[in-house]
């Protein structure tokens, strides 16, 4: 299991890339997922939200490689945007409640 810390700061750069950004959700999509969220994995999170990580990983790795393309890429190219979109609004969810759970109210 990695740094909790650390998690946390991997899950806010990974909002911060898909909140912020000219390029379109797939894009800022690929570039959270490449450049952050893929270092979490599913025992960073704990039992409660691993199937959410998981889930996000499936969906982002669903579609076969074509041309040089890496798998994310692949997937992201066939996904349409609404999807892309859902994907986005579980990994906010994610960091929402990985970043929340042990806070006071």
């Amino acid at each position: 299991m990695s740094d909790p810390g650390n998690v946390e700061n991997l899950l806010i750069e990974t909002v911060r890339l898909l909140a912020v950004g000219e390029l379109d959700i797939k894009a800022r999509l690929l570039c959270a997922y490449t450049q952050k969220l893929q270092y979490v994995l599913p025992d960073d999170v704990g039992k409660e939200l691993s199937p959410l990580l998981v889930s996000i990983r499936e969906r982002l790795f669903k579609a076969p490689t074509y041309k040089g393309e890496s798998t994310v890429e692949a997937a992201l190219y066939r996904m349409r945007r609404k999807t892309a979109s859902a994907i986005a609004a579980d990994i906010v969810e994610l960091h929402y409640i990985l970043c929340h759970r042990d806070r006071p109210s």
